[in-house]
This record gives C-alpha cells, sequence and structure tokens, in this order.
C-alpha cells in the first residue's frame, strides 16, 4: 500500500512540475521580455556606448595634437630655449650687442636643425656623418660644425598677424663680434605671421637670390646657402627678424633680387659683403625684433660638400678658400697651436 501511495505521489508531483514547466513556458512566449523581443539590443548598447567613450577621449587629443605646436610656442614651450630676456643678458655677456640695437627685441625665436645621415670622400677618406638634431640656444653657447648645418633650419618666431616680417641670417666671422665684415648666408622677406600670433619662415615669403650661383643639385640660387668653409675659428652665424608694417612690393623684391648678389660677394676686397647694419639701411629696416645665434666651425662635411661643386666650377680648386678645406680641418693647424695656417688662412 505505502509502495503503490508513493508512485501516485510521484506521478501527480511529475504531472504538476510539466504543466508548470508549459504554463510558464507558454507565457513567456506570450510575452517575451524585451532582450527576447530585441536580442541585437546588448550589441548596439555597447557598440553605441564605445562611440560615446571614443569620442570623448579622442575628440579633444585630436585637437590637442593639431594644436600641439601652436600650444608649445604660444606658451613657451621647450622650443624656445631661449626667451627674449635671456637673448639680450646672452648677448651682453658675449659682446653680441655690438652687431645691432637690443633695444627693439620682443619676440621669443626657435631655430632647430634637422638633417638625414650623409657620406662622402673628402682629404682622400671616406666620411659617413650621422643624422642631426640640434636646437639653437645663444646662453650656452651653441657651438657646432658644418655638419650640423648643412640643412635649412626651421626658424619659428612670435609675431603680429597684420605685420610683416624679414629674416636675415648673417655670419659675422670668427673671433671676437664685430660689425665690420661679414657674409650674408640667407636673406628672406615677406614672411606672414599667422592669427595664432607665431610663424615659421619656411611657410612663407620670398627667398632672396643669392651671390652664389645656381648649380644643379647643389644651390637652386635662392635661400639657406650651406656653410661650408674651411675657416677652424667659430663663426657667429646670427639670425634676424625685423618687422614691418607692409610687405615689399613686387617691384621693390625684384629690385632686391638683383641688388643682393652684389651686396653680397664672397671675400672680395673692391666691395666686402654687407653686414647686417648695412643691410638693414638698406632696406629700411628697423632694430630687429627677434634674434639668435649659433657658433659654427669646419668640419670634414666642407670639403664634401665643395667637392662636388668641383665638377661644375673646376677653377675652385686654385682658389685659397677650397685649398684650405682640408688642412684647417687638422689637428696640427687646430686654433691655439701656433701654427702659421691656425693664425692666418684659418684663422677667419
Amino acid at each position: 500500500w505505502l509502495s503503490s501511495l508513493s508512485t501516485r505521489c510521484a506521478a501527480m508531483l511529475q504531472l504538476e512540475v510539466s504543466s508548470k514547466g508549459e504554463s510558464l513556458d507558454l507565457q513567456e512566449r506570450r510575452h517575451p521580455n524585451v532582450l527576447q523581443r530585441f536580442p541585437f539590443l546588448i550589441p548596439f548598447v555597447l557598440v553605441t556606448v564605445g562611440l560615446i567613450v571614443a569620442l570623448v577621449i579622442l575628440i579633444p587629443r585630436a585637437m590637442h595634437d593639431c594644436d600641439s605646436e601652436t600650444t608649445a610656442v604660444a606658451s613657451g614651450d621647450l622650443k624656445f630655449s631661449c626667451n627674449v630676456q635671456c637673448v639680450k643678458n646672452a648677448a651682453r655677456l658675449q659682446g653680441a650687442d655690438v652687431l645691432t640695437s637690443l633695444d627693439n627685441l620682443k619676440y621669443q625665436i626657435s631655430v632647430t636643425l634637422n638633417a638625414g645621415e650623409d657620406s662622402g670622400e673628402a682629404c682622400g677618406i671616406n666620411h659617413t656623418f650621422p643624422e642631426v638634431h640640434v636646437t639653437i640656444d645663444p646662453s650656452v653657447p651653441t657651438k657646432i660644425s658644418t655638419a650640423e648645418t648643412r640643412t635649412t633650419p626651421t626658424v619659428i618666431f612670435e609675431c603680429h598677424p597684420s605685420k610683416y616680417y624679414h629674416l636675415l641670417l648673417n655670419d659675422a666671422l670668427g673671433g671676437a663680434f664685430q660689425n665690420h665684415t661679414a657674409y650674408n648666408h640667407w636673406l628672406k622677406v615677406n614672411i606672414e605671421c599667422n592669427s595664432s600670433g607665431f610663424t615659421e619662415a619656411t611657410k612663407s615669403g620670398t627667398d632672396i637670390r643669392q651671390g652664389s650661383p645656381a648649380v644643379p643639385g647643389w644651390f637652386s640660387g635662392y635661400g639657406y646657402l650651406y656653410p661650408a668653409f674651411g675657416f677652424n675659428t667659430f663663426h657667429h652665424f646670427n639670425f634676424y627678424i625685423f618687422e614691418t608694417d607692409d610687405p615689399f612690393s613686387n617691384d621693390r623684391v625684384q629690385q632686391i633680387n638683383d641688388e643682393f648678389p652684389g651686396r653680397n660677394m664672397l671675400q672680395n676686397p673692391t666691395r666686402p659683403a654687407d653686414t647686417a647694419t648695412e643691410i638693414m639701411a638698406w632696406l629700411g629696416l628697423g632694430n630687429p625684433v627677434a634674434r639668435t645665434w649659433m657658433d659654427v666651425t669646419t668640419s670634414y662635411w666642407s670639403p664634401v660638400r665643395m667637392g662636388r661643386l668641383v665638377p661644375y666650377v673646376p677653377a675652385l680648386v686654385n682658389q685659397t678658400f677650397y685649398k684650405v678645406l682640408c688642412p684647417c680641418n687638422l689637428p696640427s693647424n687646430a686654433q691655439g697651436t701656433g701654427s702659421l695656417l691656425s693664425t692666418t688662412a684659418c684663422n677667419i
């Protein structure tokens, strides 16, 4: 009897559970929940949330990246290694204030040199010159060689959006700073200022024709002329920025192009190259609003560079400028040795 009762109870319980399961299943089919009705909802929500997070993070970052150069320059970041007061102090300490007045300086300036690897034969030896990354700081001062100046400098400076700017790179030669002998490696006019209050010299303006002729693959005849001298003194290369209310007219720019080569002849005793102040007077420019400088001496890159010119100008090998390239790089003719070359031909 007990066994029969147990069997009957178990059958009833199983029937009840089965009945409830079918009821629940029927109820779910009649009234499915949200996830069952919209199975794509979870992926949609996840993707939407991911996009929102990405936008929140990436848009400000992209804006920052676009403005990074502006922010760095405008905020006086490391791009400006020496601010206006720093430049004035360095100029007075080193005697660079004899070149031009410091009274009008008001903008910060950054000059960097970045070049890829180069190589070539010079003085009977094959030379390899590694990549270059130099930031100029006149307060150090920056002392480098012609191997580091083999690239057009990146010149960034503060400015006023309604003004125009003009760049001069003037070599005041070696020894003490002086304002009676010089050579000019770069003259550029009519550089415009961005609305952000800074500009890069290579982005606008007109490069003026140099005294050195155009040679295919060596020099275009306009703009920055790579220093490639053999002199083992440190030459003072000064970057000057001048400000004017208006740009030079097209006719005036043409006139400057016509006249500048005659005012910038290398080692011409009858018509020496203009100094910075003579350039200023010729162009009607006031004192510079920004300036910096680097001290540059010779290297074996100089004979490599000039050797590439010889096939086009064979007579170059007979000039003193070329003849001293190898001897002036020798330790025996370095400054302070008392040798003949160190006190004459190499010491310019």
